[in-house]
């Protein structure tokens, strides 16, 4: 089936190539369009909402699948995990309308991209490798989540859609704006319970019989995730001012993650955030925006569905005094403001201040069978996060047909624990504290523009800084101390990671055809990795500095074709290796490829692709990384839009096949080691209305 799937990948892809006869091209397929944005020296990628809608995904960790350079992890059945060319987590800047915003969850069941929906998404711009100077930590890149505005006039949108395994989805949003005022006012829902992988085994029944991991009987057909978001955006563009003020609530319950031994009972935020902009100031001053924004997450975690909350695991059966063994609450709060202004000197100047304050809190209580109770304990001791930092840089244009981009950055970090758990941190590091504080210095070069006719091109060298957070310095867990049950101790004496990175992007866009690679370099000294340590009689799994190289890079093809056909192929590859220990980084993905056709008359369209992924053989056999099997697969869509009606179709993994993603979190601190497979094949209909 493998064979077939991939020679009906790459047998599309050959049908691509461009027929006999006169040039009838269709309107260019934008929504897979690079754009290079007017006001910024990097090339960055957009995709519009629209676009990441129409791949039929739950999430938008999902839906960025379909660019190359992204992977997700996969935990569950929804709440994907964002990772670009193997950076990820914090060494990945997830911003929602430029604030930044915490997941709670030490096991990131709670991701950023988690409280955003795919229904209130605009657009997604990225930024590659580490060039991002406005914001704090861009270490292997940025990914901005745009929402939508009101547009002139009344305007609203309900959809609904329904597919496999009862996922069911409601979404609406209604607006009204004018010259000076907008309102827009939206919402969605999403359910669905537990899918079954190729083989058609649920997600639920992954765990062995004897596991104390394994879900309950009563819990195995019980749904997956309850998840509803809510926004409300109020905008007023008095001359040439403007303001948007932004608020968001979002709330999920009963999520499962068989990846983790904790499933989410309850998890919510809420964001306020504000952007104040003024336009054509004078001649020198051309404009300043202001932003400034808050934020809050609650998130609660137990293994109330597993038998791990039984007294007798094996049987599951009995009760404890709590219906849980395991639970943690966590909270975050997060507070930043910015400060940019545009001046025309020597080109065009961008000086800049950032500020955030962060606090993650948690504490984690396990039933202890030998004394009959429950031990509550600080897993996240309380701590505070305050970042300063300022930016300056400076485009310059050269021959006409160059733009020269340098930038500095400077910051300074301070992170402090509330709570004393030194006495766990000292166990394994000697001296340890409950403070830390960073300077760090950041910068980039580069070039960009037309080398030839039809042909631009982008060099870029940078330097970025990320400062370790919460969890990796401070987070404390006494568990049982052995090896099958180590404690998971922060690293109070890590260093910030530091990328040095080089960059090549190239590209020719002419008549039918438009191919770009993207090459890219990466040094990166202090890169975090988890390691098992033992030391004082007492195992435990923490994180470690080590000077780490990643270096790979993307190519695409996009063929304009007759008769509103559109060819579409892409491929990436990252190779990460740790210098320091002389083995592979974990946590890399590897080789994917994929290719497709569609027709698109602007009424009907229909689309076939193929996705092929290599074995992934270098792992980290340090931390016990294992290997996985490469795999192929086809996705088929189909859909129509009649005035302001449209209807999409969307079957994904055509031919059943079972198949697991090589990306993991090892880090994790209550990771069950078991991999969760990806959906055999799925149907997904979805009906919307606009006016």
């Amino acid at each position: 089936m493998k064979a077939v799937a991939l020679a009906a990948c790459f047998a599309f892809f050959l049908l691509s190539i461009p027929l006999p006869g006169g040039p009838i091209l269709a309107d260019e397929w934008e929504l897979d369009e690079v754009v290079v944005e007017t006001d910024r020296a990097r090339e960055s990628e957009r995709v519009e909402g629209e676009r990441l809608r129409e791949t039929g995904a739950t999430d938008l960790g999902e839906a960025l699948e379909s660019l190359e350079g992204f992977r997700k992890v996969r935990r569950g059945a929804i709440a994907s995990d964002i990772v670009l060319r193997g950076f990820q987590k914090n060494n990945l800047n997830v911003l929602i309308d430029g604030a930044r915003i915490y997941g709670a969850c030490p096991n990131r069941m709670d991701p950023p991209s988690f409280f955003v929906d795919l229904g209130e998404t605009e657009r997604v711009e990225v930024f590659k490798g580490p060039f991002d100077l406005r914001h704090q930590g861009s270490l292997g890149g940025l990914v901005n989540i745009k929402t939508g505005s009101a547009q002139q006039g009344f305007h609203g949108r309900a959809g609904a859609g329904y597919g496999s395994f009862d996922r069911a989805d409601a979404s609406g949003q209604v607006s009204y704006g004018t010259d000076g005022l907008g309102l827009l006012l939206g919402g969605t829902s999403q359910y669905a319970e537990p899918y079954e992988d190729g083989d058609g085994t649920k997600i639920t029944e992954l765990y062995p019989e004897s596991s104390p991991g394994r879900y309950r009987p009563s819990e195995r057909d019980d749904r997956a995730y309850l998840i509803g978001d809510g926004w409300a955006k109020l905008s007023l563009s008095p001359g040439r001012n403007h303001l948007d003020i932004t608020y968001s609530r979002h709330e999920a319950r009963d999520v499962l993650y068989p990846y983790l031994l904790m499933d989410l009972i309850d998890d919510s935020s809420d964001l306020v955030n504000t952007v104040y902009r003024i336009d054509n100031i004078g001649r020198d001053l051309s404009s300043i925006r202001l932003q400034a924004y808050w934020d809050q997450v609650r998130h609660g975690m137990t293994d109330e569905k597993r038998c791990s909350s039984r007294p007798d695991p094996l049987s599951c059966a009995g009760d404890l005094p709590e219906p849980f063994g395991m639970k943690t609450h966590a909270d975050t709060t997060t507070a930043g403001a910015s400060a940019e202004g545009i001046l025309a000197l020597f080109g065009t100047t961008r000086v800049g201040v950032e500020s955030y304050w962060t606090n993650w809190d948690a504490s984690t209580a396990m039933f202890n069978a030998m004394a009959a109770a429950y031990r509550s304990q600080a897993s996240l001791p309380d701590v505070d996060t305050i970042n300063v930092g300022g930016y300056l840089e400076q485009d310059v244009k050269l021959l006409e047909r160059f733009t020269l981009t340098g930038g500095v950055r400077v910051d300074h970090t301070k992170q402090t624990a509330g709570h004393d758990r030194s006495p766990l941190y000292e166990m394994f590091f000697p001296n340890a504290h409950t403070q830390a504080e960073d300077t760090c210095v950041c910068g980039k070069l580069e070039l960009t523009g037309l080398i030839a006719d039809h042909v631009s091109a982008f060099l870029g060298f940078g330097r970025t800084v990320s400062v370790p957070d919460a969890s990796e310095r401070f987070i404390a867990i006494q568990r049982m101390g052995t090896e099958d049950k180590p404690d998971r101790v922060g690293n109070p004496g890590l260093e910030p990671e530091k990328n040095h990175e080089a960059d090549l992007a190239l590209e020719y866009d002419h008549g039918p055809v438009r191919l770009g690679a993207d090459l890219f370099y990466s040094r990166v000294e202090d890169f975090i990795v988890v390691r098992d340590v033992f030391r004082s009689e007492r195992h435990a799994r923490t994180a470690k500095n080590v000077d780490a190289t990643l270096y790979g890079g993307e190519a695409s093809l996009l063929l304009r074709l007759p008769l509103n056909l559109y060819g579409r192929a892409g491929a990436s590859y990252t190779r990460g290796t740790n210098e320091t220990d002389d083995t592979d980084l974990p946590e890399i993905p590897p080789f994917q490829a994929r290719a497709g056709l569609r027709y698109d008359d602007g009424g009907l369209f229909a689309e076939m692709e193929g996705v092929y992924a290599d074995a992934q053989t270098r792992v980290d056999t340090l931390v016990d990384e294992t290997p996985t099997s490469d795999w192929v697969v086809a996705n088929l869509r189909l859909g129509c839009r009649w005035r302001g009606l449209s209807l999409l179709g969307v079957v994904s993994n055509l031919f059943d096949e079972q198949y697991v993603e090589h990306l993991s979190y090892q880090r994790e601190p209550f990771r069950s080691g078991i991999r969760v497979p990806e959906p055999g094949r799925t149907f997904y209909l979805a009906v919307q209305a606009e006016f």
